[in-house]
């Protein structure tokens, strides 16, 4: 294995890095789109049946007002719990505390265990964050500020390489 092919990082998160991860991360989960998005969908197809379409613009309307309107309660409820979650990861012990990765084609190792790319689920990419994601439903957020450009670059290249289309990253500049 060449140095080009397993590379270390040290990374240090912020309260803010636990906030981002988990919105993200929460944000790419297609059950809570679903949740958010199948009852206005049903009540208007509901809707359609009983009345046979008459009034379905002014009933569209009203449906999107309240979907507005619920939305906007959904959204600072979904920015609260991930806040408090955020708070919660930040305040256990070692969760502050720089954390170093090796990377290699094998997978990411972290505390010890090595943890293979056939474990990830994908990862995704922020203009601040990569998060890769496994598929016990656990995170791993690692923060760019700590990383150099090449590191940046090396982590791309693995990520796309080993996790295909699941790893939503940008694409490195030549």
């Amino acid at each position: 294995m060449t140095k080009a092919d397993r590379f270390e990082i040290t990374v240090t998160r912020k309260r803010s890095d636990y906030f981002w991860g988990l919105l993200f991360d929460g944000l790419n989960n297609r059950i809570f789109w679903l949740a958010v998005l199948i009852p206005p969908v049903a009540q208007g197809v509901l809707y359609f049946k009983r009345t046979e379409g008459a009034e379905t613009a002014a009933r569209a309307v009203e449906i999107a007002t309240q979907m507005a309107a619920v939305g906007g309660f959904v959204a600072a409820i979904v920015v609260a719990v991930f806040y408090f979650a955020a708070n919660l990861n930040a305040r256990a012990t070692g969760h502050l505390a720089p954390a170093t990765y090796a990377l290699s084609a094998q997978g990411a190792a972290h505390g010890g265990t090595t943890t293979a790319w056939s474990a990830y689920r994908g990862a995704i990419e922020t203009k601040a964050l990569f998060i890769l994601r496994q598929k016990q439903s656990a995170i791993q957020i690692i923060p760019k500020r700590d990383l150099s450009t090449q590191a940046i670059a090396g982590l791309r290249r693995l990520l796309r390489e080993n996790l295909g289309r699941r790893a939503q990253v940008q694409e490195s500049a030549p």
